[in-house]
This record gives C-alpha cells, sequence and structure tokens, in this order.
C-alpha cells in the first residue's frame, strides 16, 4: 500500500490553510490496512504502553518498547499516562518482531522505569531512552524500582549493553547526567543528540525547566547543550522527538512546535534560525524523509499543551 503524497504541493496547502486558520486536510481517505492488536507477545503477556517502534537494519524487521504491560490504576484525578511504568515489572520492554509478527527476541528486563523512545541506528545498534525515575507510589510499591531512569542505553542487537549516557535513577545536566531524556538520533559521523525535558507541557512549569538538545561524540564523550525553555528562538517547551535526514552533509535542526515549524541550519546544530508556519495536527513523533533534501537536516518534536493546558511555544 502506497502512502499518501507529502510533496511540497501538498505541504504548501496544508501551510496556506493553517495560516488562513482553516482546518487541517485530516478527512482524506485512510490508504492503509489497520491490523491491531498486531505482533504476538508470549503467553500472558498484554501490550502495555507503546513509547515507540523502529525498522531494523534489515528493512522489515521490527523493534518495539513496551512500557511492560503492567501498567498500574492511576489515582482519581490523575492522567493514566503518567503511570505508564516498568516499575513493577520484570518482563523486558525491548521486542523485535519479524513482518509477520512473530517475536525473535526480547531484552532489557529491570532496566528501564518508562521507556519513551527506542531508536535503530545505521550501523543496527538500538537504543532506549529512560525518560524519568519511579515515583513515590512506584517506589513504595517496589523499591527496587530506584536508581533507575534519566539514561539513554545503546544496545547491540543482541542485546549487550554497549554504552550508557546519563546517571541511573539521578537528573541532573550533562555530562554527568541527563535530565528527562526524551528521544535520540545518531548522525552520519556518530555524532549523538539527545533532547530532554520533558515537563515544560505541563501547567505552571517554572523558567528553569530543562528543555535543550545536547550533543556527544560517538563514544560517548560530551560536546554541548542547546536551547531552553521558552517561546522564543532557540527555546522550546518539551522537545519530545528527534530525527535526521541521512541524505544530508551538512547538519541543521528542525523544532516542531504546535501550528509552527522552526528550522536551525548552522553546521552546530545551535545558532540561526528561519521560521515557516506549519500545518496544527503535526504528530508528537517525526521521521526523517527520505528525499527532497539537498542538505541535511535533524528534527525535533515537542508537545505544547500536552495535558490540556497552554503552554509556551503553542
Amino acid at each position: 500500500i502506497r502512502p499518501r503524497d507529502w510533496s511540497s504541493d501538498v505541504c504548501s496547502s496544508d501551510l496556506d490553510a493553517a495560516n488562513q486558520g482553516s482546518a487541517p486536510p485530516s478527512d482524506l481517505p485512510n490508504p492503509y490496512q489497520t491490523i491491531a492488536p498486531w505482533g504476538k507477545l508470549p503467553k500472558g503477556r498484554k501490550w502495555g504502553a507503546l513509547s515507540g517502534i523502529a525498522i531494523d537494519r534489515d528493512g522489515t524487521s521490527l523493534w518495539v518498547a513496551d512500557r511492560c504491560g503492567a501498567n498500574p490504576d492511576a489515582p482519581a484525578g490523575e492522567s493514566p499516562f503518567r503511570f505508564d511504568s516498568c516499575a513493577y515489572s520484570s518482563v523486558p520492554p525491548v521486542l523485535k518482531f519479524d513482518v509477520a509478527g512473530n517475536l525473535l527476541k526480547s531484552f532489557g528486563a529491570d532496566m528501564f522505569i518508562f521507556p519513551h523512545k527506542i531508536y535503530a541506528d545505521h550501523e543496527g545498534n538500538i537504543w532506549v531512552v529512560d525518560l524519568r525515575t519511579a515515583n513515590a507510589s512506584e517506589l513504595k510499591k517496589n523499591p527496587r524500582a530506584a536508581g533507575k531512569g534519566h539514561v539513554v542505553v545503546k544496545f547491540s542487537p543482541e542485546g549487550k549493553v554497549l554504552m550508557t549516557l546519563g546517571k541511573a535513577g539521578v537528573a541532573g545536566d550533562p555530562p554527568e547526567a541527563l535530565n528527562e531524556p526524551t528521544s535520540i538520533v545518531v548522525a552520519p559521523n556518530g555524532d549523538i543528540f539527545i533532547t530532554e525535558g520533558h515537563s515544560g507541557q505541563n501547567a505552571g512549569a517554572p523558567p528553569d525547566t530543562v528543555a535543550r538538545i545536547s550533543r556527544f561524540t560517538r563514544d560517548g564523550k560530551f560536546v554541548k547543550s542547546f536551547g531552553k525553555y521558552g517561546s522564543g528562538r532557540g527555546e522550546y517547551s518539551t522537545p519530545h522527538d528527534i530525527a535526521m535526514d541521512f541524505v544530508v552533509t551538512e547538519a541543521g535542526v528542525h523544532c516542531v512546535r504546535g501550528a509552527q515549524l522552526e528550522t536551525m541550519t548552522p553546521a552546530e546544530c545551535g545558532t540561526r534560525f528561519r521560521e515557516l508556519l506549519c500545518k496544527r495536527g503535526l504528530p508528537r513523533r517525526t521521521a526523517a524523509p527520505s528525499q527532497g533534501y539537498s542538505s541535511p537536516a535533524c528534527y525535533a518534536a515537542e508537545v505544547p499543551g500536552y495535558f490540556g493546558e497552554e503552554a509556551p511555544g503553542k
């Protein structure tokens, strides 16, 4: 089944519609067939919250990061999303399926609290982003959940830990720690870009809320961080995801903020912007286009007003 054509002409029409305040063209025919639930899980296991998927280097196998299928009942008045967690479970959250949905392998048991992103790099390695530590309720039920979270872990395709960025169980600043890492992308030269900051979408987020992109070398040496919480240029509310166009040779960063797409195109991914309007209804996750760019592109998506409140950048 061929997907919808997202050519520049179509995008231009969408931008015009968004600019004029009309509804986005979301009523077009769906060219895909839905198969749900998909994937053959081990007996007795159910899908939990699915934090991300990634296509394997072989082009057909699918990697999934699942929040362990052990989501507790949320307290009265709280969002169930906040309590999707591996804190109570010892099942492996990293799963690999073939194209028919057969489970090929799994790993990562008892390592994560809140898997937020899974990423397959161009060398076939698998990266998992663990966004947070266990909350008070989770720790009360399972004290062993302490000392996890706020890390990005690199695995071999066989599940061997190759690298850990951040200090498990500690929210902080690079190079020693990370603060609510949300996503990762690896550049063609091996440089690692990690988005940090998930709390800017909450009502009443303070001015010192973390919202940035941190860059590391291929061997994990910290290079720099850029971006901060806010609604101006070079600022984010929640940098939720990041992706890179590997056809490129010169780096750039694009940040999706609600109805606006801001674009950074310097070699260091961090200074000069040009602004574009983009349609509403953009997904919280982004993927790199396979063609159509003559220079490299790196995309970071943020989520304004996620819990029903307006946030800077919407």
